[in-house]
Parts: structure tokens; sequence; C-alpha cells
């Protein structure tokens, strides 16, 4: 743990001891600033040197004692020259810009110390919580296998990220669950921008799939039909061919995104590892980056980009007039907006790109922008083409599987489908916080549906009310974030821990431990709580949107 803190607060440390020893710098005569433009500019020197120099005069060569010229050095060709005064009133500004670069560095110190002993501090109370759970879970579990039958229905789910997990974790001790994915290991995708500029942080956003109390399968599905799945194992599809029959199905296989932002082809978190170590390196050796798409993903990712590296250049293109333009409220578009151009980050908005390579982009107005590292943060997808033409048949123009207000494949009546490869009359965000409330309701509509009773619609079934709480945060590097629930937004710091928060109990409740389970469910208990009594949102207008948000802070 103090390794972690030396390593956060180590550079600010030295970047405060350079301005406390520049908060009151010694005045000496005669010295002179220069800077290299190209552009003619009328100085005032001292007194006794008034003058007037353009680009190309030489300077003078007078180097005695108390001359104005002689801190010059021979540095190249010196097109405009100021000359510090001796007045008061020269001095006073700097000093001020010094006093507020001196405390902005010390307030982003206490920041980073707060931030680390908090985290820290909860992470242990946590893990103290999670032993203390294990004790009392125990017992119960046991009675629970004992009073169980032997016979149970199987129940086989497609697709391992929130709304997967969350079906899986419903359904667990009462069906025969087999769960299916390409990978072996979960990845908490609003958090996995960091690793960019953090190789270590891949850990703490990874755990490997869930496998104690149901079957874990390994493999790409290729087809499905109304009582049996087709799944192929081994790299590339290249293995053995397995035939999975289900009585109930849970269709969870989220979206695709461009590059590597998703796991594609990965199938080991060791593969993961190594893709992951390549586009690290890759951005530590590039001078400029350049981001297609100012959305939730494009400002994370510029967040951790001029947080890191703040030398680097970084130019943000996009054809809205805002950041964040589809759906956040203002004064979060406001707040990203402004950190990201006081952070250096050059926002290019309003402007329509017409092609993308990996050297930049090309722009409407047939302009190009080159960079050395290229960023595609815009394009996500339904994952459906794992379907096959049964099921796979029902989607629609924006390729997400249809289901009916009970979370059933259109025409289906044992099949489900949750997450971000439906398509819903609600037309809600698809964040991480809808897709365990279709996980949640669709768990219960299979139960229901066993049991033979009536099926509860989405929302009004899981959430109380017609609308699920609109939740996102927004990161913009590890400190700072913006975070909104419905109409309510916090920026700053608390948002940042707050984001922390919800990463790490995410991560445990995909390791099936009691304190991320326990978390998770009153959390989202909670927030349909206050979504439907203090905090309402707007209108459903402003709830839906075509936001799918790939890798922002909230997605699945």
């Amino acid at each position: 743990m103090s390794l972690a803190w030396g390593a956060q607060v180590a550079p600010l440390c030295t970047s405060l001891a350079t301005a406390c020893k520049c908060r009151r710098p010694r005045r000496e005569r005669g010295t002179v600033q220069y800077c290299a433009s190209r552009r003619a500019s009328s100085i005032r020197l001292s007194s006794s040197t008034a003058q007037v120099l353009r680009s190309g005069l030489h300077l003078p060569t007078d180097t005695r004692q108390g001359s104005p010229w002689q801190s010059i050095r021979p540095a190249g060709r010196v097109h405009v020259v100021c000359a510090s005064s001796d007045s008061a009133a020269d001095t006073r500004p700097q000093r001020a810009r010094r006093n507020m670069h001196f405390f902005a560095m010390l307030l982003a110190l206490i920041v980073r110390l707060l931030y680390s002993m908090v985290t820290s501090g909860l992470r242990g109370l946590l893990n103290a919580i999670d032993v203390a759970l294990c004790g009392v879970a125990w017992p119960l579990d046991t009675i629970k296998r004992v009073k169980r039958g032997a016979s149970k229905k199987r129940v086989v789910i497609v697709g391992a990220s929130f709304g997967g997990l969350t079906v899986l974790q419903e359904l667990k001790k009462t069906y025969d669950v087999t769960l299916i994915d390409s990978k072996n290991f979960f990845e908490y995708t609003p958090g996995v921008l960091r690793v960019l500029v953090d190789l270590g942080h891949l850990a703490r956003v990874t755990a490997k799939l869930p496998s104690r109390h149901n079957a874990l399968i390994v493999g790409t599905v290729t087809d499905v039909a109304s009582d049996h799945v087709v799944v192929r194992q081994g790299p590339n599809q290249n293995g053995e061919v397995l035939n999975v029959p289900f009585d109930y199905l849970c269709i969870a296989t989220g979206s695709t995104y461009p590059g590597h932002i998703k796991p594609s082809v990965e199938r080991t978190l060791e593969e993961r590892t190594t893709t992951w170590s390549a586009e690290y390196e890759r951005l530590l050796g590039a001078d400029s980056v350049l981001i297609v798409g100012a959305g939730a993903v494009g400002v994370e990712l510029a967040g951790e980009i001029a947080t890191t590296y703040p030398e680097k250049s970084i130019t943000v293109v996009d054809r809205n007039s805002h950041v964040l333009a589809n759906g956040f409220p203002k004064s979060s578009q406001d707040y990203c907006e402004k950190w990201l151009r006081t952070h250096g980050v050059d926002l290019r908005l309003n402007t329509p790109i017409t092609n993308v390579h990996d050297e930049g982009c090309d722009l409407q107005d047939g302009s190009k922008i080159t960079a050395q590292v290229v960023y595609r943060c815009m394009g996500a997808k339904p994952a459906t083409d794992c379907l096959g033409s049964s099921i796979g048949g029902i989607i629609d123009a924006r390729g997400a599987l249809r289901v009916n207000d009970y979370l059933q494949v259109v025409g289906y009546r044992n099949v489900f489908a949750v997450g971000d490869v439906i398509a819903h009359s609600s037309n809600e965000w698809k964040l991480g916080h809808t897709a365990e409330m279709n996980g949640r309701l669709a768990a219960l509509n299979l139960s229901r549906l066993d049991e033979q009773k009536e099926l509860m619609k989405y929302p009004d079934g899981i959430v109380g009310g017609p609308l699920t709480p609109k939740v996102y945060c927004v990161s913009l590097g590890k400190y700072d974030a913006s975070l909104g629930f419905n109409k309510m937004v916090v920026n700053g710091a608390l948002p940042a821990l707050m984001k922390w928060l919800l990463e790490w109990t995410q991560v445990q409740k995909a390791q099936e431990r009691h304190i991320g389970i326990l978390f998770w469910h009153v959390a989202d208990h909670v927030a349909n709580f206050l979504g439907r009594t203090v905090l309402l949102p707007k209108d459903k207008a402003a709830q839906s949107g075509p936001l799918n948000a790939g890798a922002s802070s909230m997605s699945a």
C-alpha cells in the first residue's frame, strides 16, 4: 500500500517542491525572457532600451555587466524578446500565477492522498465484512443443498457480462445452469480504459468466470435452436463441436466494439494481457493521439491519457457540438468539456468525419488530422452474429434481438434475452445497471414460467415504476469524474471515489464473493427506490436514447 501511495504522489511532490522554490524568485535587473514566435511584436524593455524588434533583426551584442541583454545565450533565431521590468506592476501578475499553480498542485496532492487512504480503508473494511458473511452464509447454503431435490431443469446462459452473471446469480441454486462464453474471464469494461496507462490495473478489473455452482463451457456459439445451442470449442473455432441442450435459454451476448476495448479473439486472461501490453507500449511511445468520438468512451480515454501523459498531444474529434452529446445532462457535458480543455486536450467539435484510418481521419471539408495513435471510440453494435439462422432472424434494423415486455425473444416462450443485445420498447440506455435489471427480471420470469405463474412486465415488475433509473459515471482520470442519477449530477473527486467502489464490488460479485453480491443486491434496490420516489427522471424522452456506451462508466 505504501508503494502505491508513493507512485501516485511522487510526481506531484517533485512539482510541489519546485513550485515552492519558485514562489518568490530573485529579481535581476535586465533579465530577458524570449520565445520563438514567428510573428513580429512590439515589446517594452527597460527605460534605457525601449525599441521595437521585428522578425529577422539581430539582437544587440552588448553583454556587459548590467546590460539588459546579458542573459541572452545563442539558441537559434529569436523572433520575439521580452525583457522583465523592475516595476511591481510587472511582477505581481506573475507572482499571482505562481501562487495559483502552487495551491492547485497542493490541492491535487491532498486529493490523491485522501483517495489512497479512503480506498485502502474501504478495501480492508469490505474484506472484513466478507469474512463475516462467509461465516453466516456457509451453514445456510448447506441447509438449502440438503433440502433441494436432485432433479433440476437445465438453463443455458450465453454471455458472461453484467446481464448474464446476474441471471446466473439468481438461478444457480435452483436450476442446473450452464454458462457459455468465448473467454474464461470476466472483464469490467467500464474501468478497463485505465489499463492503457496502467498495465497493472488489468488485474484489478478482471476475474475468472464462476464455475463452483454451475457448468462452464469456453467456446463460441455458432447456432441457437429452440432446444439446444451449438458450441465450437478451441482457438479459432477449430476444436470440438458440442450440442448443449436446454429447457430454458438466456441470451446475454452483449455488444461488440471496434479495436481492443472489448475482448474479441482472446480466450484466456494471458492472451488478454498480451493484447493490453502491446497497446500500452504503443501509446507509451507515441507523441500524438487522435480520439474519434466524444461520447463517454472518448471522453474517458482522453481523461486517462491527459492525466497520465500531460506532455502528449491529444485531439478529440466529433461531429456533435458538445461532448457526451447522446442524452447526458448539460452539467456533465459542460464539466467534462471544461476539464478536457483545461488539461490541454484539443477538442474539434462540430467536425464531420468521412473516413478513419490508422494514420488519422479525413474531414468533410477535405482536411486531414494525423496522429501516431488513433482510437475509434464509436460504432458499438449488438453481438447477434452468433445466433444463427433461426433465432438470429428475429433482429431489428440496428441488429438487436427483439424481445417482448417479459424479455422473451419474440416467438420463443422459453428463450429470454438481456443487456446490450436486446431491442425493447423502453428504448433505455445500455448501461450496467439496466443490464442487471434485465437479468433480474428475466430470471424472475423464467422461474415464474417454470412454476406456471403470471409473468412480470419490464421494467415495472423489477423496478416498481415505468422507467429504470438512469445511472452513469464518466471518469476523468483516476481522481475526477462526473456522476449522474436521473436529474442529479455530482462532479469532482467524490464521484471518482464512487467509481472505484462500483468497480471493486462488481469484480468481487463476478468472483461470487458475498460482499459483492450483497452490495449490489442492496444498491440495485436502493437505486430503484430512489428512482421512483426522490430522484425522479424528467420524462421518458430524456430517459431513452441511442446510447450504447460500450466502455462508458456503467456499461454492460
